[in-house]
Order: C-alpha cells, then sequence, then structure tokens
C-alpha cells in the first residue's frame, strides 16, 4: 500500500480525519487486527465452552474444531502482536528521522539567520562611521561658519549652529527613519526634538537635509549684500529660528516651535 493510498484511507477515518504516514498507519490497521482477533478469540472461548459438554457427549467433532479455530486465532494474535512491534518500530524510527531532519533544519536556519545578523551589524557599523564622518563634517561647516559672521549675527544664530543642536536634529532624523521600521532602535523618548519639529496633525518630520537647509538659507539671507544692517537682518530674538519653522529653548536644551517659544515668552 503506497503513501498516498494509506493517507486518503486514514482521511477517511470516522476519527483520525487528518493525512498520517505509511507507519503509522501501519500501526493503527495491525492494532485494529489485533482488536478484531481478540474479539474472535472471545468468542470461540465462549461457543467452546458451551459447546464443549454437548461434543463430547456426541462425539461429533464440533469441540475439536471449536478447539482447532481457538488455536488459529491464538496464533494469528501472536503473530500480529509481533508485527505490531514491528510496527511501532518502524513509526518510531521514522519519528526519531523527521526529529532529526527537523534539528537539523532548525540549526542550519539559525546559523544562516546568526550569519545575516553579522552582515547586517558589518553594514550598521559602516553606515554610523559614514554617520560620524558626515556628522563631523557638517558640525565643523557650522563651527566655521558661525566664527566668520559678523557678531549681531553670531549673537543671534550661533546657538543654532551648535554641535549640540545638531546633535538634537540628527537624532531626530534618526528616529524619523527608526519609524518606518519593524525595530527602532532609537525611539521618541531618545530623541526629544522629534517630537519639536513634527507636525501635529499629520505625524511628519522635515527631513534633516530640509531643516538644516532652512537654517541655512536664513543665515544666507541674513548675510545677503542687499541687507544693510546685519542686525536689522536677523530681527529680534528668535526671528531667524523662527524663519525655519524653529525657536531656542534655552530651558530645556532643545528646538521648540514659534508658537510654543511664543507662548512661553509670554507666560514668562
Amino acid at each position: 500500500m503506497g503513501f498516498f493510498d494509506a493517507a486518503r484511507r486514514a482521511f477517511r477515518h470516522p476519527t483520525l480525519q487528518t493525512w498520517i504516514s505509511r507507519e503509522e498507519w501501519s500501526v493503527i490497521e495491525v492494532q485494529n487486527k489485533i482488536d478484531a482477533t481478540e474479539r474472535a478469540i472471545a468468542e470461540t472461548e465462549t461457543e467452546l465452552a458451551n459447546a464443549a459438554l454437548a461434543s463430547t457427549l456426541a462425539d461429533d467433532g464440533a469441540a475439536e474444531e471449536l478447539a482447532t479455530k481457538l488455536d488459529k486465532l491464538r496464533t494469528r494474535k501472536s503473530v500480529l502482536l509481533q508485527a505490531l512491534a514491528r510496527a511501532e518500530q518502524l513509526e518510531a524510527d521514522r519519528v526519531a528521522e523527521a526529529t532529526e531532519r527537523e534539528a537539523a533544519s532548525a540549526a542550519r536556519a539559525a546559523r544562516q539567520h546568526a550569519s545575516r545578523m553579522v552582515r547586517a551589524a558589518r553594514e550598521c557599523s559602516a553606515h554610523i562611521e559614514a554617520l560620524q564622518h558626515s556628522f563631523d563634517t557638517m558640525a565643523s561647516a557650522a563651527d566655521a561658519a558661525a566664527i566668520l559672521l559678523p557678531l549681531p549675527v553670531r549673537f543671534r544664530v550661533a546657538d543654532l549652529l551648535a554641535e549640540h543642536r545638531l546633535r538634537e536634529l540628527v537624532k531626530a532624523e534618526a528616529h524619523r527613519h527608526a519609524r518606518k521600521g519593524v525595530h527602532q532602535f532609537i525611539r521618541s523618548q531618545e530623541a526629544p526634538a522629534a517630537r519639536l519639529i513634527e507636525d501635529f496633525a499629520t505625524s511628519a518630520m522635515p527631513s534633516l537635509e530640509k531643516t538644516v537647509g532652512e537654517i541655512a538659507e536664513a543665515v544666507r539671507r541674513a548675510l545677503s549684500p542687499e541687507e544693510k544692517n546685519p542686525a536689522q537682518a536677523v530681527g529680534g530674538p528668535s526671528a531667524l529660528a523662527e524663519e525655519v519653522g524653529v525657536a531656542v529653548t534655552h530651558d530645556v536644551g532643545l528646538l521648540q516651535p514659534p508658537e510654543r517659544a511664543a507662548e512661553a515668552a509670554a507666560d514668562a
């Protein structure tokens, strides 16, 4: 009997209703035959007990026939028990082999995942190295620009170009990308500036390039030749920051939206 034949028979079984292996089906088949043989033995023993006396007195040989039948049934049961032991051994071997294959497959998959993790770590390290190099360049450029600014402009701009401000913006940018991932490597509480530049209605966040670009553009406008007085070009407190959509808040050391800065100033 082929595997699919056995499986189809098993599927039609009133209690199993599932696909099973040929070895497991063999165990079930042999056990069913043993059960049927035991029932036949019990019935034959009852018939022999009832017919023994009458058959002996009549000397018709009926009791001997029942005894011979009973011996054959007991012999059949003995053979079936040996068959059952063999079938169970084959099923146990199959289960052990399948378990071994599954364990080997799981180990192979685990090794592949471990290798993928190492590759990802290598890529992550390279990206962090590139990030550090880019941040060095950005912060150095900001420092160099701040030093070259006229004093009135520098007074208003220096804090926005400060290294710790740029670092907070970089963290916010990292969180902006992390929000798209399954496992966020930087969470909102680790990037407090993120919630200050996030659009409350849409939860959208401007990119780091856009935010820093707006700061740089505001500085360039302040230094434009058309502007006669750099101090007037910059404007009053936090005016330049308001141009780029953020204002400096010295009490918490973060970037704060202009409306929040105005409310804080009014409260003060």
